[in-house]
């Protein structure tokens, strides 16, 4: 299997398998891109009853392209394929 199907594995088992406080482990470093994060998750999560993995997506497409590269690296990184 090619490094982008891994890559794209990853994100989907990410999404699909949210750890909890996601956003802590993520964005540990950057306390106030962190608190900005989560409160934008939770604001989107209280404002449906979508949840999940629905949330997460329109959730990731609000992200600055800096943002989703820090997660997609994050995921990478840290995540592994559940097989």
């Amino acid at each position: 299997m090619n490094n982008n199907n891994n890559n794209t594995i990853r994100f989907m088992s990410f999404a699909n398998n949210l750890p909890l406080e996601w956003i802590k482990l993520v964005w540990k470093y950057d306390s106030v891109k962190r608190n900005e994060l989560t409160e934008k998750w939770e604001q989107l999560n209280n404002s449906n009853n979508i949840g999940g993995i629905l949330n997460f997506f329109k959730f990731f497409t609000s992200l600055s392209t800096m943002e989703k590269n820090e997660l997609l690296d994050w995921i990478n990184s840290h995540y592994k394929i559940i097989q």
